[in-house]
């Protein structure tokens, strides 16, 4: 048990993961993710934020930047602290090990190198 008394207020999902199976939709709480969300993903329902939307967690706040590529609702979240400084970027699968994006794994292409 948490000392604390935490409570789940939101899941935050930086882009749909249709490549692996999930439980986030069990916690019961508002699903975030970035614009066009509703588009991808019709097996749960989600709170389809827009760029720039902040969401207060307590003392703390998390920005969403949408950042398509990956997915089209691909979006990192920015936490800002209770100083409001900026503390760190949940990148997702924005930012890979020597690439960015990766905008050729949303769609079929037969684009090559």
């Amino acid at each position: 048990m948490d000392s604390r008394k935490a409570v789940l207020k939101y899941v935050f999902l930086t882009h749909y993961h249709a490549d692996y199976l999930s439980g986030h939709t069990e916690f019961k709480v508002p699903i975030v993710m970035g614009p066009s969300a509703a588009r991808a993903v019709n097996t749960f329902k989600v709170h389809e934020a827009k760029d720039g939307e902040i969401l207060t967690l307590g003392s703390i706040k998390l920005k969403v930047h949408h950042t398509p590529g990956h997915t089209l609702e691909s979006s990192c979240f920015q936490l800002i602290d209770s100083a409001n400084k900026d503390v760190c970027l949940f990148s997702g699968d924005t930012v890979f090990l020597g690439e960015v994006g990766r905008p050729d794994l949303a769609c079929s292409s037969n684009i090559t190198s």
